[in-house]
Order: C-alpha cells, then structure tokens, then sequence
C-alpha cells in the first residue's frame, strides 16, 4: 500500500490508542445531547456586513501583502528568491517564513480596516466579543480534547494508505534547525496561522456564506423576513437554538449553516494540496472549526483549537528532533 511504513496490526493499535484518548470527552457530550438535545447552543447574532466585492478586496490584498513582504525580506537579507525544485537555504527558508508570517499579518490588518471602514463591521461582526471569552476558551479546549485525536487518528490511516504528511514550516526545522529557525517557525504555526487563517476561513469566508444562504432562503420564504434582533432577543440567548430561523433548512435541504461550513472547509483543505494528505485530516478538523462559528459567530473558539493542535504538533515535533 502506498505510503506505508507500519504494519496493519501497528496501525490499528495507534488508531484505538488516540481514539480511546478522546472517549471520554465524547461520552459527556453525548450525555449532555441526550439530556439537552444540542451540543452547543445556538446563540443570536445579526448577518455579516460584508459583501462578495469586500472579500475579494481583501483576497488581493493578501496576495499583494504576499509579494511585497516576500520581496521585501529577501531585498534587506540580500538573497534572490529560490528556483523552484532546488532547496533553500537556511537563510532563504527563514525569509520566507519571516515574510510569509509578516504578509499574513498585515493583510489581517488590512482586511480589518476594509471590513470596519466599508462595511462598517463591528467587533460582533469580526468575531469578538469580550463578555464571552471564558466561555470561548473553554468552549475551545473542550472541542479540542474532542476532536484532536480523530484529526490525528485520520492523518495516521491517511499517511498510511497515500502519502506522508509534508509542510514547509516541518521541512525548515528539519533541514536548518537552529534556534531561530524554531522560534520564527512555531510563531507561525502556533500565533500567526491560527489567527489569520481562522478569521480568513471562518470569520470572513465563511460568515458571507451564511448571509448569502440566508437571504436565498428567505427569498425563498423559508425563513421570516425580519431582522436579527427580531428573531433573537439579546436576553435569550440561552434558547436561541430553539429560535425558528435555526429549525429551519438551508441549501441542499440541509439545516441552515451546513453548506457555508462544508464550502469552508473544503476550500481550507484545498489550500493545503502539495503537503501530501494534510487535506484530508485538516478538512476533518475545518468542520468542527466551521460548527464552533456557526453556533458562536465568534472565533475564539476555533482560534483555541487550531492554537492547542497546531503547538502539540510542534511539541512532538522539537522532541522526535
């Protein structure tokens, strides 16, 4: 079989070993769906204000954060771009990763000044919301100690059955790994990835899909026309999930949410082609990251979890080096 360097028996005892790790958080929340009927409450919030033409502002901002950031950084370091299919240096590995790191922060700065300026976003809007964040964290690590032995679980058959996991942050700390390399790399992987990729994929992306879908279902006549604060009253929140708009289905017949979370995570998965199966566990992960927005419009939550899984990956990482 393709890619494979355990065998079966091997495989399958790694298999149940991480997912017996995650049982008994499992249990609990099928305990607390049995006796609440939902696992996470659905809690009120207005549409996104953004339109397609706002998302497409800020793609070609990120791409021109990209090029500029990238040519700046190996202007000042005085080195010229790689050619493709020769190796880097460790030098040309840590501008690119220094540069790449930087262009994604500042297209989140940018994107941020185009949402709240010609969108007039709120802080709501963008996914934050102070009053929530011991609820978030906790929401977050909780969904972690749920999902991250299944994401492990699946890359483990994936890696086994087609091909190993490969990614560039991973190739440069084991080609160069000097202490600066490691530091610019985690920072990455473990500060600038989750933030940047979970406000681009969740908050920004995926939020606009589910406007677009609510308002195709409400021309459609399946949901009441009315405005957010009609349908959710702000004091509650706590039977939110009981809310008409939310029993209501969606594209596909689906219930609604389900499509923008789905046309999420695959276009996340997609971004990850070329690092050999990555695609596959990561889309795994991008549906219980999608389900967390979905029922908290905010991102903290699925921030924690890409946080938590992304700093064990470099953990076992620096100790298998």
């Amino acid at each position: 079989m393709l890619g494979m360097e355990i065998t079966p028996a091997e495989l399958i005892e790694q298999v149940c070993m991480l997912l017996a790790m995650g049982l008994p958080v499992w249990l609990w929340l099928v305990w607390r769906w049995r006796n609440d009927g939902v696992l996470l409450p659905y809690e009120p919030r207005s549409p996104v204000p953004w339109q397609g033409v706002d998302l497409l502002l800020v793609l070609a901002l990120f791409f021109l954060a990209e090029v500029f950031c990238l040519s700046l950084g190996f202007r000042i370091a005085g080195l010229k771009p790689a050619i493709d299919g020769q190796p880097q240096t460790a030098a040309e590995q840590l501008v690119a990763i220094t540069g790449d790191g930087a262009a994604r922060l500042v297209a989140l700065c940018l994107a941020l000044v185009v949402l709240t300026r010609r969108a007039h976003a709120t802080a709501a809007n963008l996914g934050f919301q102070p009053t929530k964040i011991v609820f978030d964290l906790t929401c977050g690590a909780i969904a972690f100690a749920a999902i991250a032995p299944v994401v492990y679980a699946v890359q483990i058959v994936s890696e086994a059955f087609i091909t190993q996991y490969h990614h560039p942050l991973i190739k440069a700390v084991q080609q160069h790994p000097d202490p600066v390399t490691w530091i610019m790399v985690t920072l990455s992987a473990v500060i600038v990835a989750p933030v940047t990729e979970e406000f681009f994929f969740r908050g920004l992306l995926q939020g606009w899909l589910e406007k677009i879908e609510l308002d195709y279902c409400r021309r459609l006549g399946r949901v009441a026309a009315t405005s957010a604060a009609e349908d959710y009253p702000a004091d509650a929140a706590h039977e939110a999930h009981t809310q008409p708009q939310f029993l209501q289905h969606g594209l596909l017949n689906l219930p609604l949410g389900t499509v923008p979370i789905l046309l999420s995570s695959t276009l996340f998965a997609l971004t990850h082609l070329g690092q050999g199966a990555a695609h596959i566990p990561l889309f795994v992960l991008a549906l219980v990251l999608g389900f967390l927005y979905q029922r908290t419009h905010r991102l903290l939550p699925s921030v924690v979890v890409h946080f938590l899984l992304n700093a064990i990956t470099m953990g076992l990482l620096f100790a298998s080096t």
